[in-house]
């Protein structure tokens, strides 16, 4: 598990420089094969997320990542909206990236539901390390 803090950014600032680049498009050693909007049940919220599959010659990884924005969770794209809307009226949000990533070998939708596992069982200590005004 990553958490990534993106805090009130000043003027000027384009939610572009908040880009989720996984991997760069001609990486020697990662490659992407999937990248998809999920929705995944964590507790009693269904979150909006980014489903990614990346490998290299020695490992395969599935990775979901979304983007928790003032009192809502977003995908990154949607949460880089909310941000810029609200510098738009000169107050910058608080955002938090928070991105979950296990190998797989043969069945990412097994992986995917540790994944699910996993993130239920953190959400309170994401809660707690995350505080958005």
């Amino acid at each position: 598990m990553y958490l990534a803090y993106y805090g009130r950014l000043g003027t000027g600032c384009g939610t572009g420089q908040l880009a989720n680049i996984m991997i760069v498009q001609k990486d020697p050693v990662w490659r992407r094969t999937h990248a998809g909007i999920a929705q995944v049940q964590v507790g009693d919220a269904t979150i909006p997320l980014v489903e990614s599959r990346i490998e290299s010659s020695y490992q395969r990884l599935l990775v979901w990542h979304w983007m928790r924005v003032a009192a809502g969770t977003s995908t990154l794209v949607r949460g880089q909206s909310l941000r810029g809307a609200g510098r738009s009226g000169g107050a910058g949000r608080d955002g938090f990236g928070i991105v979950v990533y296990a190998p797989y070998t043969d069945s990412p939708e097994r992986t995917g539901e540790r994944m699910q596992a996993f993130s239920q069982d953190m959400l309170p200590s994401i809660n707690d390390a995350i505080t958005i005004d």
